[in-house]
């Protein structure tokens, strides 16, 4: 009986082969391995979260319409909070006002949100969980944008295509980016390391607000980070292309005629932002432009029978709180971060109101309730009292104009490759 002949060796050859191939394969699994073990964005969730290793997600910040959609899956919301970065810094899902109201709040506002992108994940929400009350904080900025939506959007990962088709694999649609690149393999790496870092979101999807805060340390002071805010605002106002309203109202006339259509309660209101970022607005020269913006948004929303809240009206005890002096680097606003982003405090607030929950002694008028009838006595009201404020505060005043002028001497607008209105 012959013995069986060992296996020949593969040649060195084959040997280099399997070497070459095996190695890039080996990297991408230990890539994936670790990626999802560390799901720096949050967006998977495979696994429980371990304090020290990846409980924290402060990477978020950069991906935010990616952490939204998953957020927007894994919490099956029967009311979302929608708009710009006030709404996702001011608005809580967890504000008291949401009881008995809705049970599953969550908050997909976005940093820069446009009213494209509003209408686009109220549609993926609702396509998961049935949506039945919207709250749209509107801006007038992220109406005059450049684009539809920022370069971070793609409807690869929404449940629905822009023309509403079904899309079965949205939840895989960010999977090679977010756990087979090399940019994910670094920002994992990043998360484990950073750990002593807060998330940036919450479990809800309202901003945290240490972010917040640490703007205002960097800036020396509350005052610093109201200016440093107001000329990043004057920066984009000198810039603002007006005749771009008409195709962001298009899109936000979609957005209301779907609410409508699905039977989602809408509420659009106006940020309660300080009166100095109204200041700004005026010294910008784009007042009446504005007036025109909320003229529009009132009639859209009016007309498909959803409410309209205007929160302009300086108020001494809330929007016109006193801004501390200049040099004052530990005193803290009750209501304000900076003159654009209000506080959860003010925030819940004002979701007491529109969804006509009980308010705080003196402040139950707080907020105009805006139709096509009332608006424009509410509009005065808003012209008037910033008038009052401005004339009561010349040094505030003269500190917006010169950020302006500053803008307009930079030509910010030349080195963005825009074009100043």
């Amino acid at each position: 009986m012959t013995a069986p002949q060992p296996t020949p060796a593969p040649p060195p050859s084959q040997w280099y082969l399997r070497i070459l191939l095996g190695l890039p394969l080996l990297g991408l699994a230990g890539t994936l391995v670790f990626c999802a073990l560390v799901d720096p964005f949050g967006v998977y969730r495979w696994l429980p979260a371990r304090e020290g290793f990846n409980l924290n997600k402060p990477r978020q910040q950069s991906h935010e319409r990616m952490v939204r959609a998953a957020d927007l899956t894994r919490l099956s919301p029967d009311a979302v909070i929608l708009g710009t970065s006030r709404a996702q810094v001011g608005l809580d899902g967890e504000a008291a006002a949401w009881a008995g109201i809705a049970e599953r709040p969550a908050n997909a506002a976005f940093s820069d949100g446009t009213p494209y992108e509003a209408l686009r994940y109220l549609e993926h929400a609702h396509r998961h969980s049935k949506v039945k009350l919207a709250v749209f904080g509107a801006d007038y900025l992220s109406f005059v944008g450049a684009t539809r939506h920022s370069p971070d959007y793609t409807d690869d990962r929404l449940a629905t295509s822009k023309v509403s088709e079904p899309q079965p694999f949205y939840r895989w649609a960010d999977a090679p980016s977010a756990l087979l690149s090399l940019d994910a393999l670094r920002i994992s790496r990043r998360t484990v390391l950073e750990q002593d870092q807060p998330s940036y979101f919450t479990d809800r999807g309202r901003r945290n607000t240490d972010t917040m805060e640490k703007r205002i340390v960097d800036q020396e002071g509350t005052r610093g980070a109201f200016l440093w805010s107001e000329r990043d605002y004057a920066d984009s106002y000198v810039c603002a292309n007006t005749a771009r309203l008409a195709t962001h109202l298009k899109d936000f006339e979609a957005f209301v005629a779907f609410a409508k259509a699905e039977g989602i309660r809408l509420i659009v209101m106006t940020s309660p932002s300080h009166v100095r970022s109204l200041e700004l607005l005026r010294a910008a020269g784009l007042w009446s432009e504005a007036e025109k913006f909320k003229r529009e948004l009132t009639r859209i929303a009016g007309d498909a029978g959803f409410d309209v809240w205007e929160f302009g009206i300086p108020d001494p005890l809330t929007t016109a709180e006193e801004v501390p002096a200049p040099g004052e680097k530990t005193t803290r606003m009750k209501w304000y971060w900076e003159s654009s982003h209000f506080k959860k405090e003010l925030g819940d607030l004002a979701l007491a109101r529109v969804l006509g929950k009980p308010m705080p002694e003196g402040l139950a008028s707080w907020g105009q309730r805006a139709t096509k009838d009332s608006l424009e006595g509410v509009l005065a009201k808003v012209s008037g009292g910033v008038q009052a404020w401005a004339s009561a505060h010349p040094a505030d005043v003269e500190e917006l104009r010169r950020a302006v002028d500053q803008a307009r001497a930079a030509q910010v607008c030349r080195r963005q490759g825009a074009t100043a209105p």
